[in-house]
């Protein structure tokens, strides 16, 4: 926070400008911000991963194909709304993108200071606690579960999800709306246990607040997979 801080300038770390749209919807395109100097890395990760998940991970290791294919779906959905905007923006939705190139030191600092405040807030009590031991046993788990759950969580929620909701309906509702389908999403996915809802919830919340103020979701990408590395490591001291 303190590096953040004192080059604040450097990092063009500044108050909300607009769009101000706080509580009404936007003109088509004004919530669209995907940067020409970070658009070919943020197409080619996207499509790496998913030949990844596509041809190494879902017919080679069984335990992990049903998740493998849940974030083809999340990914997919994401990279072709990405595609869409980054072309043309006169499609009915939004997307956002790395931001630019000059401001991505900045973001990782603020994702990376959101993740470790977050941590300390809350603890260890994320989804990941509910999962079953066995599950998390081979480095394709964790690589799955840290880096490609949440850099697709976070193409969709953050990168697709939250600015199409901020155009259509405001900023207020998009950080509310957002907040709950990602829970929701959790609980279908790992169990409804009230707390990890809860923290999944606040996560989302302030989460998608950066990156409707930082037009960016590397940062938050950077701060979902620090809890969920942390978290994973936590989980599997103590469980065994």
């Amino acid at each position: 926070m303190a590096l953040a801080y004192f080059n604040r300038d450097d990092f063009q770390i500044g108050a909300w400008k607009k769009p101000k749209n706080w509580f009404e919807h936007s003109k088509p395109g004004s919530w669209t911000f995907i940067d020409k100097s970070t658009k070919a890395a943020l197409y080619g990760l996207s499509l790496a991963l998913l030949v990844v998940l596509v041809a190494i991970v879902a017919p080679n290791i069984p335990s992990l194909e049903n998740m493998a294919y849940y974030y083809v779906i999340l990914g997919g959905v994401a990279l072709v709304a990405l595609l869409m905007e980054g072309t043309n923006r006169k499609y009915p939705i939004a997307a956002i993108g790395f931001g630019k190139k000059d401001a991505l030191i900045g973001n990782i600092v603020i994702g990376a200071s959101f993740a470790l405040i977050f941590i300390g807030i809350t603890g260890f009590a994320s989804q990941l606690n509910i999962l079953d031991m066995s599950t998390i046993n081979s480095i394709a788990t964790i690589f799955v579960l840290v880096f490609v759950a949440s850099f697709f969580e976070e193409a969709f929620y953050s990168g697709v999800l939250a600015p199409t909701l901020a155009e259509k309906t405001g900023i207020v509702a998009s950080i509310l709306i957002t907040g709950v389908i990602f829970m929701l999403g959790h609980g279908l996915a790992y169990g409804w246990a009230l707390i990890p809802l809860i923290i999944a919830f606040a996560f989302r919340e302030i989460a998608t607040t950066i990156v409707l103020y930082r037009k960016s979701w590397i940062g938050v990408f950077v701060a979902h997979a620090i809890i969920n590395t942390l978290s994973v490591f936590t989980f599997v001291i103590f469980a065994r």
